[in-house]
């Protein structure tokens, strides 16, 4: 495989700081669907490296980089750009869709270009480097969830701090800081496991869904104060409140 995918044009008005280390699930579903039914059994596998590529791809469209060094460049390691680079490109090359693959990245880069407002997901980084959710609000998250004792009571707690870090910044949970320093432990893959089953998977509608939205809103708070630079405050209170008013309307509105 050759050191980058394409000649990059750099004409797109965004910095590598904006690009989402993993893209976004609604872009993947908004620019890569078609692309995805073309491709011959594709799986979670194949979303998740279009997803890890996409982003890649987008870093060397304003660096002209190679994928291991944007990698680099999205705190990502130059180990994931490579594996990326061969994975992704032996997939494409063999079903003859590496043009439907610039192509739909284009599309997204033009998205990117005509946002108001960009984010820095740099900035999200090194302020969410150290963050983790304290125990009070681990367990006020789950108010009014009684289903959800046993887990309350029981999961690891890091598994929250997780998926709200990787909500915040776009990127793929290993890639957390409280995962990275379990590496050296043996505890990470186990780690990651049990943050696969209730970050993206689907969790229904009954209360494991609920508790996703109390994260995801948690999230969206963190985020907010992130790209302010004001303190990484949140109110569960209000967060909890949010949710339950939000199940409450769509109960109204689906008898």
């Amino acid at each position: 495989m050759r050191g980058r995918f394409r000649d990059s044009p750099y004409s797109y008005q965004f910095t590598v700081d904006e690009v989402p280390p993993y893209l976004p699930l609604d872009w993947f579903s908004d620019h890569f669907t078609d692309l995805r039914t073309q491709l011959p059994d594709a799986t979670y596998r194949d979303d998740r490296l279009l997803r890890r590529g996409a982003s890649l791809l987008l870093a060397e469209l304003v660096t002209g980089l190679t994928w291991p060094e944007c990698a680099e460049a999205l705190d990502v390691g130059n180990g994931v750009g490579r594996y990326t680079l061969n994975a992704l490109g032996r997939r494409l090359t063999e079903n003859r869709l590496g043009p439907a693959f610039t192509r739909a990245v284009d599309q997204v880069a033009e998205r990117l270009v005509a946002s108001a407002h960009r984010t820095n997901y740099a900035n999200r980084r090194r302020r969410m480097a150290r963050w983790s959710m304290g125990d009070t609000h681990w367990s006020r998250v789950f108010e009014e969830l009684p289903g959800l004792a046993r887990m309350r009571a029981t999961a690891d707690h890091r598994i929250a701090s997780i998926i709200v870090w990787s909500d915040v910044t776009r990127a793929e949970h290993p890639r957390c800081p409280i995962v990275r320093k379990e590496r050296g432990r043996g505890n990470a893959r186990l780690l990651t496991f049990r943050t696969s089953a209730l970050h993206e998977a689907d969790v229904g509608r009954g209360e494991r869904f609920r508790l996703r939205q109390r994260l995801s809103l948690y999230a969206t708070q963190l985020a907010a104060a992130c790209d302010q630079n004001v303190p990484l405050c949140v109110s569960v209170r209000a967060i909890v409140a949010e949710e339950t008013r939000t199940r409450l309307t769509a109960q109204l509105r689906w008898p």
